[in-house]
């Protein structure tokens, strides 16, 4: 067959894969709008009664009720944790914390859990759709379907988990992915608020900035970008820090430093990757074959593959795969074994979307 021939083949392939794909995430869309009226069927986002609620879900649902009527976030959180039916105890170790930024935002708009959940699925679709249009950029319009195919059932993890959707490491993924495309597409003043966001929510999303502004420092452009970013977070995280240990007494100093240095670094851990790398899964199709596995090797080679064929010209699509490597680079090494599954929040649905990117358009 002539190079010629297939070439032809291949539009024509590509061709049908634009309309088949789309009438699929249509048809899809609908089964999951469908599943979700069902599942969310009976949920109780009401304030939860004290030492009648576990996990961290409700512990984050908890202290947003408290903060409606005590605007101190560290006290609000502190009781919260400590009304937990586990009664546990917070700590001066600051990342046993987790920043305001998130509590307020929902005070800010909205006045339940219900209408939390609310804002979340609008993120989220808001997300998907960042996800589209920032592989179409990179790519083209097959891989970004695909990206949309690929990601979606990630989400239906949500309804096996219900109160996951509290979780602040989606929120801080969200406006990162937002922040992340307005930055490929140059809207630069609008990126910079979001990304700054992102990690404000999450001080663990300041891993894929260390990155980014390494590369822009090498290749001596959006190094401003990144370093104001980056010194933003380190004030406000210092503001945070100094306002946990306040709540303790001076003993908790060194426990805290403690902590940082023997308790969160540690060699590779096996079981901790894992269960990363499997977190809102539950439901993913074919599941039973650790498809997520499977995922995660072709991301790699997807990776590879962009590496030999751009290493000399490295372009924008080197963002997308610095977010997610990055992470898998830093939290094996300060995971605390299958206790932070839901860390894979952070880079498995990033490493996703850069499976589609393995196709070389027509």
């Amino acid at each position: 067959m002539k190079i010629t021939d297939k070439k032809h083949i291949l539009k024509k392939i590509a061709s049908l894969c634009k309309v088949v794909l789309p009438a699929f995430v249509v048809m899809y869309l609908l089964f999951f709008i469908l599943s979700a009226r069902t599942q969310y069927t009976g949920i109780n986002l009401d304030n939860p009664e004290d030492y009648k609620y576990r996990g961290d879900g409700m512990i984050f649902l908890k202290t947003f009720y408290l903060l409606q009527s005590n605007s101190n976030f560290y006290a609000a959180y502190r009781q919260a944790t400590g009304r937990d039916n586990s009664k546990r105890q917070l700590s001066a170790d600051v990342f046993t914390w987790r920043l305001p930024t998130i509590f307020y935002f929902w005070g800010l708009f909205v006045k339940n859990g219900y209408q939390i959940l609310i804002i979340y699925w609008i993120l989220a679709f808001t997300f998907v759709l960042s996800i589209f249009f920032l592989l179409k950029r990179l790519s083209g319009i097959i891989a970004s379907w695909l990206g949309v195919i690929i990601i979606l059932p990630y989400f239906a993890g949500n309804f096996w988990y219900k109160d996951s959707f509290l979780f602040t490491e989606w929120w801080a993924l969200f406006f990162f992915v937002i922040g992340l495309t307005l930055f490929v597409y140059k809207k630069y003043s609008l990126a910079w608020i979001i990304l700054l966001l992102s990690v404000l929510i999450r001080e663990l999303m300041l891993i894929p900035f260390i990155f980014f502004l390494i590369w822009s420092f090498l290749k001596k452009r959006n190094s401003l970008f990144f370093v104001t970013i980056i010194a933003i977070f380190l004030l406000y995280f210092v503001l945070h820090y100094s306002l946990v240990i306040s709540s303790f007494n001076n003993n908790h100093l060194r426990a805290t430093t403690f902590n940082l240095l023997h308790y969160r670094f540690h060699p590779f851990e096996k079981l901790g990757f894992l269960s990363m790398t499997a977190f809102s899964f539950w439901s993913y199709p074919f599941i039973k074959f650790r498809v997520n596995l499977l995922l995660f090797l072709i991301g790699a080679v997807s990776l590879l593959k962009y590496l030999a064929g751009h290493w000399k010209a490295l372009d924008d699509t080197f963002y997308v795969y610095i977010s997610a490597w990055s992470f898998l680079l830093v939290l094996p090494f300060i995971s605390n074994n299958s206790g932070n599954d839901y860390w894979g929040i952070l880079f498995m649905p990033i490493l996703l979307i850069t499976v589609p990117l393995l196709i070389d358009e027509f």
